[in-house]
């Protein structure tokens, strides 16, 4: 039987939530229990779950087409479902890089 694509409550609600930060090299995710890794670019947050990654990744999914890509899937409703996507927090607590809304608007 194929995927039902009608957005769940829970989806809609995590999708209203998504923001649109920057994360640089100084962002370390665990890949292993003694193994670090970092990406750098745009990517999704959500406050007090972290960044969108999908469930195989290590790090923040953080799209070649960067804040346009991002604020495509914003334009068309977020994502469908959450069942391949993963919340991940970096190994130390920096902070979140926020990008000013009229950039990415």
């Amino acid at each position: 039987m194929g995927k039902d694509f009608k957005r769940t409550p829970e989806t809609i609600e995590l999708n209203k939530k998504l923001e649109i930060v920057k994360i640089d090299h100084d962002y370390k995710f665990r890949k292993s229990e003694r193994v670090g890794i970092s990406t750098s670019g745009h990517c999704f947050y959500i406050e007090g779950k972290g960044y969108v990654a999908f469930e195989e990744d290590g790090v923040p999914y953080t799209p070649s087409g960067g804040i346009n890509s991002l604020q495509s899937i914003l334009n068309e409703g977020g994502f469908l479902y959450y069942d391949c996507l993963k919340f991940i927090t970096p190994i130390h607590n920096i902070g979140v890089q926020r990008v000013p809304k009229q950039i990415w608007t």
